[in-house]
């Protein structure tokens, strides 16, 4: 497309960062600055093909922002297990939401990391095993999520119990 004109519909963005396809092959779009995740049926093959619906909003023209496990507050990076799992990097939360399936439409996230529960957002002064600052990098490894920051100085691994 020739249109590089952000917006706050199903078919714009503003300020994506990055996107993965999930295990069931939607492709998922993060669009920072509308603090949301896009959702499309698959693979769009056509200029103006709309998101199915956004993860962290009601509806695909809204852009509120939230910490509670159905909103977020700049997510940066995505990334999807080979079981299925989403995880989002949600900056100014300082955490990373996980889906443990895939949603088919608009839910809340399963667990996060980086903070006590589902509704803090707490920036911590220093580091430690379980908290982070401004993520912005995730990859699976297996059933391993690493997190990483500049801001953190480190990497993460995350596994399952």
């Amino acid at each position: 497309t020739t249109n590089s004109s952000s917006g706050l519909t199903g078919a714009t963005m503003n300020n994506p960062r990055a996107m993965a396809v999930s295990k069931l092959g939607h492709l998922h779009v993060v669009d920072s600055t509308n603090n949301r995740v896009l959702r499309f049926a698959g693979i769009p093959t056509a200029t103006g093909t709309s998101a199915t619906f956004a993860l962290f909003q009601a509806n695909l023209t809204s852009n509120a922002t939230g910490t509670t496990a159905s909103t977020c507050n700049l997510p940066y990076a995505i990334a999807v297990s080979a079981l299925g799992y989403i995880a989002v990097a949600d900056v100014t939360n300082d955490r990373v939401l996980i889906f443990y399936e895939e949603l088919t439409a608009i839910g809340s996230a399963h667990a996060a990391l980086g903070q006590v529960d589902l509704t803090t957002g707490t920036a911590w002064a220093s580091n430690s095993a379980t908290n982070m600052n401004n993520p912005t990098g995730l990859a699976w490894s297996g059933t391993s999520l690493i997190v990483s920051a500049s801001s953190m100085s480190r990497a993460m691994r995350f596994s399952p119990a």
